[in-house]
């Protein structure tokens, strides 16, 4: 009897790289708002962490901003990232961000999957024609 393989898990990083790939082929601004929290996990010394840290946070870095910035057809989506292999659910500080972003009238998702990318494609398109630019 054979083993089933399941597909292997996704990471966060992988994911991105897909969506923002799928997003700037249908013509969309990608902008990562978040190069913080990625640049520090390769920062070893702990002071210089700290520092850097602290640099970013003087020049308006804050946790618990989105991952991503996406502009396309006069829609403008702040974009939270999640896997199912990850922790799965928003931070207190990602929290807050999606509340100001709802609040100040923008739109917010946190997907965990590329197919999510796909029906928003889908949905905009639907909802405003392929004309709008």
């Amino acid at each position: 009897r054979q083993k089933k393989l399941s597909a292997p898990a996704q990471d966060e990083d992988h994911l991105q790289r897909q969506i923002v790939a799928k997003m700037r082929a249908h013509g969309a601004f990608v902008i990562l708002t978040d190069a913080v929290g990625p640049a520090i996990k390769f920062i070893s010394d702990q002071k210089k962490r700290m520092g850097f840290v602290s640099w970013s946070k003087a020049r308006g870095w804050e946790k618990g901003v989105p991952d991503l910035l996406v502009v396309w057809k006069g829609n403008i989506l702040f974009l939270e990232l999640k896997t199912p292999t990850g922790k799965g659910r928003l931070s207190l500080e990602q929290e807050t961000w999606k509340n100001r972003i709802i609040t100040a009238g923008y739109e917010y998702a946190c997907w965990n999957s590329l197919k999510e990318c796909e029906d928003w494609i889908v949905s905009k398109l639907n909802n405003f024609g392929t004309s709008k630019e």
